[in-house]
Parts: structure tokens; C-alpha cells; sequence
């Protein structure tokens, strides 16, 4: 995992507009339990496209877990704009629902 992040950054220090690099850099964070990294890439990629529905739903993943449910709702609602069929969003929104209650 460390040397593929390592590319990932590698790849976002030569181009910072590359999107997917920026992604893939945001998401191994996450995978890897450093949140406040993956937050932090998942804004910066979100400044590039910032109706990407997979960042958007990732970082409210993130958000939910952290107990920062008005900010993951919005993002959600944000996500489920541009993509009203993505699964892992509605779900997040179900969770969320759950965890506002």
C-alpha cells in the first residue's frame, strides 16, 4: 500500500490537476486509516471537479464516522445531485439517517 500511495503522490506532485491521481491518493488514505489526510486530498481533488460523486461520498463517509453529520449530509445531498443511482451514497444517507437519530 505505502509504495502505491508513494506513486500516487509522486504522480499529483507532477501534474496537480490530475484528477484520478488526486482520487487514488485520497482513497488510499482512507484505506489506510489517515483520515485527516484523505480528507484533506478528497478537498483538493473536490477543488478540480467538485461534483465528483465518488469524492463527495467518500469524504462524507469519512465525516459520518467522525460524527460530522451536517457537513456529511450536505455532501451527500451533493452526491445523490449528480448521481441519484449511486448505491454507495444512498447507503451512506441511510447510515446517516441512522446516526442523526
Amino acid at each position: 500500500w505505502k509504495q502505491a500511495r508513494d506513486y500516487f503522490f509522486e504522480a499529483v506532485e507532477i501534474d496537480p490537476t490530475f484528477f484520478d491521481a488526486r482520487y487514488n491518493l485520497a482513497l488510499m488514505h482512507q484505506t489506510l486509516k489517515d483520515n485527516e489526510a484523505a480528507k484533506k486530498a478528497y478537498k483538493e481533488a473536490l477543488a478540480l471537479k467538485s461534483e465528483d460523486p465518488k469524492c463527495l461520498n467518500n469524504l462524507a463517509s469519512i465525516l459520518i464516522d467522525e460524527g460530522d453529520t451536517d457537513q456529511a449530509r450536505i455532501l451527500l445531498e451533493r452526491c445523490l445531485s449528480a448521481d441519484p443511482e449511486f448505491d454507495f451514497a444512498k447507503k451512506n444517507m441511510e447510515r446517516l439517517n441512522k446516526a442523526a437519530r
